[in-house]
């Protein structure tokens, strides 16, 4: 009976040790990424081009897609991202981002301006992502999947979506879909997704795959994911 009793007390100590040391390992305070900055565009070049030819029509509908597309995917990542804190930054604002110079440049869900650096200027561990296509890696140019590394991630077939970046704006890995249209998008989705009638202005949904995909890491400290999104969600 004694020994019972030792075997069953070794048995639990051993199993409490082993969750114990699972948990650690994946605390909030050594996964990566601790916090996504989301670009949001603002289509300047184009609103310069159609200002200088006094084109106001269009510069109107242009101005319209481009809070139509901004609204999407803030709602997009405010809905279905809880892996990590989210923060929104205007295109026009990159230079300050990659200096790491956050005060009164990163926004909230509600794109008010947050005055204090919410991030430490000396971290490394969040991730800047962006709608739009990835950068092509030369398919004799070694594929380097681990974050830390800061190396380029990319080399798959080309397709929109959310391109996924160190804090110096290295591209470690995406998320794409070949071919993606609104027809292929659940009634739930639409209300995520924005397609411009006439310019070359859209967003589809991809904060519940990097969310998903995030959490369904082996190592919550790197960023190896597969990169190909799904062109239906549930």
């Amino acid at each position: 009976m004694k020994n019972s009793a030792i075997k069953v007390s070794l048995v639990t100590f051993f199993i409490t040790i082993v969750f114990c040391t699972a948990y650690a390992g994946d605390s909030t305070s050594r996964q990566y990424p601790v916090a996504v900055l989301v670009e949001l565009k603002t289509e300047q070049s184009r609103i310069a081009a159609l200002t200088k030819d006094k084109r106001y029509a269009q510069l109107e509908e242009l101005n319209n897609d481009i809070i139509g597309e901004r609204d999407a995917m803030v709602r997009d990542f405010k809905d279905n991202f809880d892996y990590c804190p989210v923060y929104y930054f205007m295109d026009t604002d990159i230079e300050f981002i990659t200096k790491k110079q956050f005060a009164g440049k990163l926004l909230d869900a509600n794109l008010k301006a947050i005055p204090n650096n919410i991030i430490n200027s000396e971290s490394n561990d969040y991730v800047i992502v962006y709608f739009g296509y990835p950068a092509v890696q030369p398919h004799h140019q070694k594929i380097v999947k681990d974050s830390l590394k800061y190396l380029s991630n990319s080399g798959e077939p080309m397709g929109i979506g959310l391109i996924i970046n160190n804090d110096k704006m290295q591209q470690i890995s995406y998320l794409y879909s070949l071919g993606y249209h609104s027809a292929f998008l659940s009634k739930r989705e639409k209300k995520y997704a924005y397609l411009s009638k006439h310019f070359s202005i859209e967003y589809f949904p991809f904060a519940k795959e990097f969310n998903t995909k995030l959490k369904n890491r082996k190592n919550s400290q790197k960023m190896k994911i597969n990169r190909k999104a799904s062109n239906v969600s549930d």
